[in-house]
Formats: C-alpha cells, sequence, structure tokens
C-alpha cells in the first residue's frame, strides 16, 4: 500500500481572479464592495 499524502492547501481565493473574494491589487482593503441598502 502506497503512504499517504496530504491533499495540497485550499488555493487563497484572493489570488484567484475568478473567485467572489478576488481583490484587485489597484483596490484597497477598505474599498466597499457591497452596497447596503438605503431605506
Amino acid at each position: 500500500m502506497p503512504p499517504r499524502v496530504a491533499p495540497p492547501p485550499p488555493a487563497d481565493p484572493s489570488t484567484d481572479a475568478s473567485s467572489p473574494y478576488f481583490v484587485h491589487s489597484s483596490d484597497g482593503p477598505s474599498s466597499i464592495k457591497v452596497t447596503p441598502i438605503l431605506t
């Protein structure tokens, strides 16, 4: 029986451009991604 190999760690979603969690380098950490509904 071959030795067990640990699965690779999950990819960082902030570096995957197709991920909804991707942050472009021109966007800062304080940029607003969702606007609140005004009532």
